[in-house]
């Protein structure tokens, strides 16, 4: 929320009036000769109103501006009378100030029109005329104008959203920067409190359609457009304070702002412009789950909270409806302040899922007083554990600079705040005991970054990764996230414990149908892709440390796995970022993809690929050394390796998008999963004595594969064989030999040998089948008829799905 907003519907009906009442003319035009020299600051309103928000007008430059405007209507009243000795008509005042101080600027009479009703909101009186009364008491409301901005001007940095952060990052200490902060807050409520005791005297409501036809006469007088270039149109911003009244002040007479309404209308946007200034300083790219970023974390929660329990008590049936939601948000669209990639349509679609599965009931209307409750349930739920985790297991110190606190001198108020809140627990036993139990199932995965680290185990425990603070912190999260996940779609949710829950590939095929346009929009989900939660579920089946692979009549994701899952895509993500931003710096670019991304050289990317992972993998250090002794042949073969694993029917040979490197580093991930898994000794090579541990997970998929494409079950020892195959010849069986060969597996199997470079090459094969899945019938690993094999090996008895007869 802008400050300017906020200033605006208190102050332009009081500053902006004074831009109307010097508009106002003279009574007796030829009997004045006042030449109205240095009354110009009218004009002016625009770039006083930015130079003051910026801090950049000094005292007396605030002085000299609105002792202008004040001495116009001084003067004014001294020099003139009207016909009636008491009372000026509209056009009077109108012709005086074009005659004598805006000479060039020309008062319409819609303009006067509306002037008349503001004039009327605030001052009271007759819409047809102004009372010397009157004129005396607006040029004491301009007094108190220029009072305030005085005594604002020492704290407008602290609200300013384009400095406060800069603020913060400056050399003040943390604490002096907190005391300003809830100093400025306070004299920002004091100074609205001012004019709100004004309006509160004030006879008349207020209709929105005056308001907007007020403020689009006056921005064209002052020539608003022109220095504010990008301004908003005035209809943005009148429908938003119009939805804004109806949210959180009054559903009552909609089309205008009664008299009491004024008083909370502004004290109520004042709580949400310092919640959005507290969160840009305090919580905005913070280290949220440790020291003051946590403590200002549960201050924004419980504010956050509490305004919207404010706002939903006063709805009927206390719910905010899915129709008044989806107002609020295109209103923030229409004013810039959500995303631009962000639309509408998929933030209505996502509120939905979050009110009607996750937080609410299938039946739920909006968001309710049902909703807000498991919600703050759930916060308070990760709250509370990672308490816990600070004060169990105390933090490292913070590489940021200090992060002020939004709340300084009340360390024990996250204490206070947390333990209300979570004193009934949903689950048996406590939060943090159920949350332990993270030791006994997973192994640690991150060290002091959200990288999950990828090794033996014997080399986890020389890199020191293990279940500490940072560890627990980010398990705390990714459970937390998985847990939503689970009680919107997964129909086993484990009982008492989600540690035990499970979700099947439909349930989790059906969440990513019903977030599939929010996630096209933050860029998570390809447009292209259609069976993106069919894929997500094969790909934790596999590639997790936990996977236990697509075991017959028990096809369930284990809730273990989906958080792994979760940690590895997050981790090739934030990795795929830098070497995309790397390879966009310096290589050739193209056209851009469908999410705006410029695209890069293919054959530049295959270049510098090679150094690019080196670098940026350091979470897998076995990687690290196998890339850094690799031969330049082996090397650049491993590039083209992993790139071919991201190549689809929409990719092109010359260019590749930055979704294509995404998928390229979370690969990666998955690759050095199952090297490290099952690399028992150590020694960079996957013999048959280790694969023979990977067989059970994968075999699964192979029966999957061939079922979905050619509707034939294999045996266990069909899978293996094709499994075998693959292994062996880094791609899938397609011909008449390969099937042989896959035959000749079952009876024989080969000798293998496969280091991290084989495996990319595998993966290249096993990624192109994965992404089949779910997406109709395809290429089949084995044949959908029997081929023509001449003899055949004669009296054997080989299976049909070899092809053989």
């Amino acid at each position: 929320m802008s400050i300017k907003l906020i200033l605006g519907t208190g102050l332009l009906l009081l500053a902006a009036g004074c831009g109307l009442h010097w508009n106002e003319p003279s009574p007796q035009p030829n009997t004045i000769s006042y030449s109205g020299k240095g009354f110009n600051c009218v004009g002016q309103i625009p770039q006083h109103l930015d130079l003051y928000l910026s801090d950049a007008l000094s005292e007396t430059q605030i002085d000299d501006f609105m002792g202008c405007l004040e001495k116009a209507f001084v003067t004014f009243g001294q020099l003139t009378r009207g016909r009636d000795q008491n009372n000026y008509a509209p056009d009077e005042i109108r012709r005086f100030l074009e005659s004598y101080f805006f000479k060039e600027r020309k008062i319409s009479d819609r303009f006067l029109a509306e002037f008349m009703v503001v004039k009327q909101v605030i001052l009271g009186g007759s819409l047809n005329q102004v009372s010397r009364q009157e004129l005396v008491t607006f040029i004491a409301i301009l007094e108190d104008i220029r009072k305030q901005a005085q005594f604002m001007k020492p704290h407008l940095k602290y609200l300013s959203s384009k400095f406060a952060g800069q603020l913060a990052a400056s050399g003040e200490t943390a604490n002096d920067f907190s005391q300003r902060l809830l100093a400025a807050n306070a004299a920002f409520r004091k100074t609205i409190g001012v004019f709100t005791d004004r309006l509160q005297n004030s006879k008349h409501a207020y209709a929105f359609a005056n308001m907007e036809a007020f403020v689009t006469e006056f921005r064209a007088f002052v020539g608003w457009e022109q220095h504010f270039k990008n301004a908003h149109a005035t209809r943005e911003w009148v429908d938003f304070l119009r939805l804004f009244k109806e949210i959180a002040v009054s559903r009552e007479q909609p089309e205008v702002v009664r008299e009491s309404e004024w008083a909370p209308m502004l004290q109520s946007m004042v709580r949400y412009y310092t919640s959005f200034i507290e969160f840009e300083v305090g919580v905005k790219n913070r280290v949220i789950f440790q020291n003051a970023g946590f403590r200002n974390t549960l201050v924004m929660a419980n504010e956050i909270f509490a305004l919207l329990k404010d706002a939903v008590d006063l709805q009927p049936k206390q719910t905010l409806t899915f129709a008044q939601l989806h107002r609020i948000m295109a209103s923030l669209k229409d004013l810039g302040w959500l995303p631009e990639r962000l639309r509408v349509h998929s933030l209505a679609q996502f509120a939905q899922v979050l009110t009607t599965r996750i937080f609410g009931e299938r039946e739920a209307g909006g968001l309710s007083r049902f909703v807000l409750a498991n919600l703050e349930s759930e916060f308070y739920r990760w709250a509370h554990v990672q308490m816990d985790i600070e004060e169990r297991f105390p933090p490292p110190p913070s590489p940021q600079p200090a992060v002020p606190e939004l709340r300084p001198n009340l360390g024990a108020y996250a204490n206070k705040s947390v333990a209300r809140r979570t004193s009934a627990r949903e689950i048996s036993g406590s939060d943090w005991d159920e949350f332990m139990r993270v030791r006994t199932l997973m192994r640690p995965l991150y060290l002091d970054t959200p990288r999950v680290h990828l090794m033996t185990e014997r080399f986890l425990r020389e890199s020191n990764v293990r279940f500490g603070f940072y560890n627990y912190s980010m398990m705390n999260v990714m459970r937390s996230v998985i847990t939503l996940l689970f009680r919107g779609y997964a129909h086993d949710r484990g009982g008492n414990s989600l540690w035990d829950g499970k979700i099947n590939i439909a349930e989790l095929q059906k969440f990513y149908q019903d977030i599939r346009e929010i996630g096209i929009d933050l860029g998570y989900i390809d447009q292209r892709n259609l069976n993106a939660g069919s894929r997500a579920f094969i790909e934790g089946k596999l590639f997790t440390y936990s996977a236990r692979g697509l075991i017959s009549g028990d096809e369930q994701m284990s809730f273990v796995e989906m958080v792994e899952y979760l940690a590895f895509l997050y981790s090739g993500s934030e990795i795929g970022d830098d070497i995309y931003h790397e390879l966009s710096a310096h290589c050739k670019t193209g056209p851009v993809d469908l999410k705006g991304n410029v695209m890069v050289s293919r054959s530049c990317a295959e270049l510098q690929m090679p150094d690019l992972i080196e670098h940026y993998t350091v979470n897998m250090p076995e990687l690290n050394r196998f890339l850094h002794g690799a031969s330049p042949e082996v090397r650049s073969g491993y590039a083209r390796a992993v790139l071919g694993a991201a190549f689809t029917a929409a990719s092109t040979p010359e260019w590749v998008e930055r979704s294509e490197i995404t998928t390229v580093t979370v690969m990666i991930h998955y690759a050095e999963a199952i090297m490290t898994r099952f690399d028992t000794d150590n020694d960079g090579v996957l013999t048959n004595d280790e694969i023979n541990a990977a067989v059970p997970i994968f075999s699964g998929f192979i029966k999957k594969i061939a079922k979905e494409k050619q509707n034939r079950s294999l045996e266990d020892s069909e899978a293996r064989a094709a499994f075998l195959f693959i292994l062996d010849e880094k791609r899938m069986p397609s011909s008449n030999w390969d099937y042989f060969k896959v035959y000749w597996n079952s009876k024989r199997e080969p000798t293998l040998a496969l280091n991290r470079y084989d495996l990319s090459q595998v993966f290249k094969a096993i990624i192109a089948k994965l992404s089949e899945v779910g997406t109709g019938s395809t290429a089949p690993v084995v044949p959908a008829v029997e081929p023509d094999l001449p003899d055949c090996f004669s009296g054997a008895e080989i299976p049909s799905v070899i092809g053989c007869r």
